[in-house]
C-alpha cells in the first residue's frame, strides 16, 4: 500500500507537499495533457523533466477531489471577502502584473508587492508581510494597513559560495 508521504513527495522545506498546491495544478488545462502529447518534444534537452512530469499528473490529478461548483466553471464572480495578496516585486513566475484587474472582482482587497524578493521569499519578508498579515486579520479588512515597514525590508543576500 503506499502511503501519502509515498505517492507525494517531500517539498522544499522536506515535509509532504499540500494537497492544495495539486488542487490548483490539477486544474489547469496542461496537467491532463497525456504525456504522448510530448513526442514531438523527443530532441529537447527538457523533454525527459517533462515527460516525468506529465506522467506524475496523470497518476495524482485523479486522487484529487474536483468542486462539484469548480467544474466547467471559468467565470468569475464578484466576492466582497477581503483579500491581502502578497506578491514579490521580481518574481519572474507570479508577476505583480498579474494582480492587475483583481479589485473588479475582490472589492476590498489589497495587492502588496515585497521589494527585493523574486520568486522565493527569504527570511526578511516576514518582518513586515507578518505584521501585516497579522493586522489584516484582527481587522478583517485591508483598510489602515500600515506599509512604512516595506522601505526598511533588506533586499536578500547574493550568495557567491557553492555548495
Amino acid at each position: 500500500m503506499v502511503s501519502v508521504a509515498d505517492a507525494f513527495p517531500a517539498g522544499p522545506s522536506g515535509g509532504v507537499n499540500q494537497m492544495l498546491f495539486y488542487a490548483f495544478r490539477c486544474d489547469e488545462p496542461w496537467a491532463s495533457a497525456p504525456p504522448a502529447a510530448l513526442s514531438d518534444q523527443r530532441g529537447s534537452f527538457a523533454y525527459h523533466i517533462d515527460l516525468e512530469a506529465a506522467l506524475w499528473y496523470q497518476y495524482v490529478c485523479p486522487l484529487i477531489p474536483k468542486s462539484a461548483a469548480a467544474v466547467g466553471d471559468e467565470q468569475l464572480t464578484v466576492s466582497t471577502v477581503p483579500v491581502l495578496a502578497f506578491n514579490d516585486a521580481y518574481d519572474p513566475v507570479e508577476q505583480p502584473r498579474n494582480w492587475a484587474g483583481a479589485q473588479e472582482f475582490f472589492p476590498d482587497s489589497r495587492e502588496i508587492a515585497l521589494p527585493g524578493q523574486g520568486h522565493d521569499t527569504n527570511a526578511s519578508w516576514g518582518a513586515c508581510a507578518g505584521p501585516l498579515t497579522q493586522t489584516f486579520i484582527e481587522q478583517a479588512s485591508v483598510a489602515h494597513l500600515n506599509t512604512s515597514c516595506l522601505a526598511a525590508a533588506p533586499a536578500p543576500a547574493f550568495d557567491l559560495t557553492l555548495p
